[in-house]
């Protein structure tokens, strides 16, 4: 049984790219298309089995975020990532906080959107850096350098050179096997390096430690 993928935006052109580049990523998935959550209610009603759904968040009639609890309650088992043109930080927390599994800015290139959805369709929550980045700066939560190493590139933000790396990597949506790649070592070691950034961070999973190194100015 290929795995299904429901495409949920009123913009034809869009939803065509979208496609384009889902299939690409997953040449054996199912893609079915709607451009309403009326419509998108339909589909899920004839069809089951839903891996993914990408839910615009700007639709007429329903929008995005009133139809999940809609689309949720259809499809409990499937990973929904909201697609938006919008920058708010907050709706994007919104939307995680309503049933949503990840929020991807409409002006991502597609590299970032396939390494999005394979985060997602692994478990994780997903926002992209750049609408993280539009949120006013918090107060991180991390634990304070040694004062005697401040400005060492160890020390400065409780990370080693290459725990940094991999932050970096991780902060352009990257999953652990491309990382592995960019530096040359094995997956196993870059999963021991992530949790060494979340404790570093104090951040529970990845979302948290992009937005936590977005705020320590990590670049």
């Amino acid at each position: 049984m290929c795995m299904r993928i429901l495409i949920v935006d009123d913009h034809p052109l869009f939803r065509e790219i979208i496609k384009q580049q889902t299939e690409e990523s997953y040449p054996d998935a199912c893609v079915l298309e709607a451009a309403t959550v009326q419509e998108a209610a339909l589909v899920l009603a004839e069809y089951s089995g839903f891996k993914l759904i990408l839910l615009d968040i700007s639709l007429p009639g329903t929008d995005g975020i009133a139809g999940l609890p809609l689309i949720r309650s259809q499809a409990p088992d499937a990973k929904i990532a909201i697609l938006s043109g919008s920058g708010d930080t907050a709706l994007a927390h919104t939307a995680l906080a309503q049933g949503a599994n990840g929020y991807i800015s409409k002006a991502t290139g597609g590299r970032e959107l396939r390494n999005a959805l394979r985060l997602i369709l692994q478990g994780e929550h997903y926002i992209s850096p750049c609408i993280l980045g539009m949120q006013p700066t918090p107060e991180p939560t991390v634990t304070q350098p040694n004062p005697t190493n401040v400005g060492s590139t160890v020390d400065e933000f409780g990370m080693t050179p290459r725990q940094l790396a991999v932050c970096r990597l991780l902060m352009a949506g990257l999953p652990n096997k491309s990382i592995a790649r960019q530096l040359d070592c094995a997956e196993g070691t870059i999963r021991l390096h992530v949790s060494a950034v979340l404790r570093a961070l104090n951040a529970r999973n990845r979302t948290d430690a992009v937005r936590t190194a977005i705020g320590l100015g990590i670049a």
